[in-house]
C-alpha cells in the first residue's frame, strides 16, 4: 500500500538526494535566482514548499473597502486574490496550485461580499510551516495594509475551517440617526435615546432560535427547509461616538447565515424602529407568507468572530497545536478596527451618504403586503389563498438555472396573450407567466433535411411552442456568447402606472403626463450602471442600450402598454425591478430622485 505523500517526504528528510532530486534542487536553486534578479514570480517555477508541507491555518483581519469580496473572481480585487499573490511572489506556493487552489485543499471559514470588512476570517491550507514566523512576516510585508495576517500554524490533517465552526459572529455598525423616527429631520448630530434603544433591542431579540429565513434572502420559496437558521443572540451595544457622529453597533451570532439574511435583518429593525411597520412584523415574517424587507447597505457589516470551541478543546489541546483564539489577538483587532475599518464607515456615512441615501428608500417598500395603505391589488381571494402553507418538491435542475446570472432574462419577459379572458390575462402577468417571441439554442443535428426535421419537431410540440427555423452554423458557435444584445418587452396594463391615489379598474386610460414621467424614469436607466439593487448576483455591472414605452394599445376591453429593454445582458430579478421601480414612481410611492439613489452604494 502506498504511504500518503507527507509521510513519504518525512522519510526521506534525511536520505542523501537523488541525481534527480539533486537536478531539482538545483532548477529550484536557479528559480530563486531568476526572481532575485527579476523580481518577476510569475514566469518562474518557485519551489520552495518541498519539505515539511503539512495543514495549516491562517488567521486573518481586513478591510473590505475596495474589494468585491472575499472569494477569488477573475478580473476583480478581492482579499483571497491579494493572499494567493503574496503567497505567490514570497515563494511560498507555486504558479501551478496559485492556479488550481484545490491542489492546496484550500478552504475559507466564511464568505464576505464586497465591502464587507472582517476582524476574524480564516483559511486552511498546506503550506511549508518549517519557519512559520518568517513565513508570516513575509506575506505581511507582501500585503496591503488593510488585509493582516494575524497568525498562521500547524493544525490537523483533515482541518475544515467551514466545516468545524460553532458559531459566527457579525457585527453592524451604523449611525445613530438610522433609528431616529421617519418624522424627524436627521443629522449627524443626532443621539439615539433609550426608548428607541429598549424599542431596538426588543426588535433584534425576537430573532433569537430556530427560524425559517426565507423572506431574509433571495430565491426561495415558503417553507424551504433550507431556510432555517438558528440564531444564538442578536445584541446591541451601548452608541459611541467616533469623531461628530454617534454610532451603535449591533452583534449577531449564529451558526451560518444566508445571502442578504443579516443586512434584511438588520433593515427589518430600522424600519419598526423608525416607524415604517408595526413590530408585528416580527412575528409575520416568519410565517409562510411573502413580505418586501428592506436590505441595510453593506457598508457597515462586519465579520467579528469565528468560534472553533470544540475543535479547540478537542484537538488543539490533545495534539498540542494553537487554538483558534481571537482574544491573543485582541489589541491588534481593536486597533486595526480604530485605524482601517471605522474610518472607512465614516467616510462612507459622511462623503457617500450611504445610510442616508438608503434611508430614502424605506417608503418604496410595503413591508406587510396586507396593511392598507399599500399598493393595491385586484386579486384579494387570489393572496389570500397563496398564503396558506404549501409543501415544495426539491427540483435540482430549476434550483441550479436560478444561479445563473441571466436566468432572469427568461423570467423577465412577461405576455400579454396567456389566456382567452383578460381576467386570465392579468392573472398571468401578476403570477409572473413568462413567455419569450424570440428564443435561440444550439446542438448537434442531422441536417441532412432540416425542412422535414423543423416540421416534425412542430408537428410534435404543443401549438404554444414553435420552431421557426433550423440550420447549420460553425462548430465553435456558442449562442449565448455570441449575443450583441438582448431586447425584452414588458406588457401590463395601463392602470399599473394609474396615481396611487385613484380607484383602479379594466377602464382606466393613461394619459400623457404619467407617461411622460414613466419616458423620465425609463431614459434614466441608459448607460453603464451597477445594479446590485436590482439583484442578487455579486457581478452588477450591466449596460443598458435603451428602455422605451411604445403608445398604449386596447387588447379586448383592457388598454395595455409595452414596455422594451436592450441590453447586453441581465441579472436574475433585474427586469421586473426596473419595471417595479418606474411604476413605484409613476404612482407615487417614491420620487424620481430614487432613480439616482437606486445606484448609489
Amino acid at each position: 500500500m502506498k504511504r500518503p505523500i507527507e509521510d513519504e517526504e518525512s522519510s526521506c528528510a534525511g536520505a542523501e538526494p537523488t541525481e534527480s532530486k539533486q537536478a531539482k534542487l538545483a532548477s529550484d536553486s536557479n528559480n530563486d535566482a531568476a526572481v532575485a534578479a527579476t523580481g518577476n514570480t510569475r514566469n518562474c517555477t518557485i519551489n520552495r514548499r518541498r519539505g515539511d508541507v503539512k495543514k495549516a491555518i491562517l488567521m486573518l483581519m481586513y478591510s473590505g473597502s475596495g474589494y468585491y469580496g472575499m472569494q477569488r473572481n477573475t478580473g476583480f480585487d478581492t482579499i483571497e486574490g491579494a493572499l494567493f499573490d503574496s503567497l505567490l511572489a514570497g515563494g511560498h506556493i507555486t504558479e501551478e496550485e496559485y492556479l488550481s487552489p484545490g491542489k492546496l485543499q484550500f478552504q475559507r471559514a466564511s464568505k464576505t461580499d464586497k465591502g464587507v470588512s472582517a476582524l476574524a476570517q480564516v483559511v486552511s491550507m498546506k503550506l511549508n510551516l518549517s519557519d512559520a514566523d518568517s513565513l508570516k512576516a513575509d506575506v505581511n510585508s507582501r500585503l496591503p495594509t488593510q488585509i493582516r495576517l494575524l497568525d498562521v500554524f500547524r493544525t490537523t490533517k483533515n482541518f475544515n475551517c467551514k466545516a468545524r465552526v460553532n458559531h459566527r459572529e457579525y457585527a453592524y455598525i451604523c449611525p445613530s440617526y438610522a433609528f431616529a423616527s421617519k418624522s424627524r429631520p436627521i443629522d449627524i448630530t443626532y443621539r439615539i435615546d433609550s426608548t428607541q434603544l429598549e424599542l431596538l433591542r426588543s426588535c433584534l431579540s425576537r430573532y433569537k432560535g430556530t427560524k425559517n429565513y426565507y423572506n431574509f434572502t433571495s430565491g426561495r420559496p415558503p417553507g424551504d427547509a433550507s431556510c432555517n437558521r438558528y440564531i444564538i443572540d442578536f445584541t446591541v451595544g451601548e452608541p459611541f461616538e467616533y469623531r461628530d457622529a454617534e454610532f451603535v453597533e449591533l452583534r449577531v451570532r449564529g451558526q451560518s447565515f444566508m445571502l442578504h439574511q443579516i443586512r434584511k435583518m438588520v433593515g427589518l429593525a430600522i424600519a419598526i424602529v423608525k416607524g415604517y411597520c408595526r413590530l408585528e412584523a416580527m412575528d409575520a415574517v416568519f410565517t409562510y407568507k411573502r413580505m418586501d424587507v428592506p436590505k441595510a447597505p453593506g457598508l457597515g457589516l462586519l465579520l467579528n468572530k469565528i468560534n472553533y470551541g470544540a475543535y479547540n478543546e478537542k484537538y488543539a489541546a490533545e495534539l498540542g497545536y494553537s487554538t483558534v483564539d481571537w482574544d491573543r489577538f485582541e489589541a491588534e483587532r481593536s486597533e486595526f478596527k480604530s485605524s482601517h475599518i471605522l474610518p472607512e464607515i465614516y467616510r462612507g456615512e459622511t462623503d457617500n451618504r450611504s445610510m442616508l441615501e438608503w434611508l430614502r428608500t424605506l417608503t418604496m417598500h410595503s413591508y406587510d403586503f396586507d396593511r392598507q395603505d399599500g399598493p393595491p391589488t385586484v386579486f384579494k381571494q387570489q393572496q389570500q389563498q397563496s398564503e396558506q402553507p404549501k409543501q415544495f418538491e426539491k427540483d435540482s435542475q430549476s434550483e441550479a438555472a436560478s444561479s445563473e446570472p441571466n436566468r432572469s432574462d427568461r423570467e423577465a419577459s412577461s405576455s400579454a396573450v396567456g389566456g382567452p379572458q383578460f381576467r386570465e390575462v392579468v392573472e398571468n402577468l401578476f403570477k409572473g407567466t413568462n413567455s419569450l417571441v424570440t428564443l435561440v439554442v444550439s446542438m448537434k443535428l442531422n441536417l441532412s433535411d432540416a425542412d422535414s426535421l423543423k416540421a416534425d419537431v412542430n408537428s410534435r410540440l404543443p401549438t404554444q411552442i414553435r420552431l421557426l427555423d433550423v440550420f447549420r452554423t460553425t462548430k465553435n458557435f456558442n449562442c449565448k456568447a455570441r449575443v450583441n444584445h438582448r431586447e425584452y418587452a414588458y406588457i401590463c396594463p395601463s392602470y399599473a402606472f394609474a396615481s396611487k391615489s385613484r380607484p383602479i379598474d379594466i377602464t382606466y386610460r393613461i394619459d400623457s403626463t404619467q407617461l411622460e414621467l414613466l419616458r423620465s424614469c425609463l431614459s434614466r436607466y441608459k448607460g453603464t450602471k451597477n445594479y446590485y439593487n436590482f439583484t442578487s448576483d455579486a457581478s452588477c455591472n450591466r449596460y443598458i442600450i435603451d428602455f422605451t414605452v411604445g403608445e398604449p394599445f386596447e387588447y379586448r376591453d383592457a388598454e395595455f402598454v409595452e414596455l422594451r429593454v436592450r441590453g447586453q445582458s441581465f441579472m436574475l430579478h433585474q427586469i421586473r425591478k426596473m419595471v417595479g421601480l418606474a411604476i413605484a414612481i409613476v404612482k407615487g410611492y417614491c420620487r424620481l430622485e430614487a432613480m439616482d439613489a437606486v445606484f448609489t452604494y
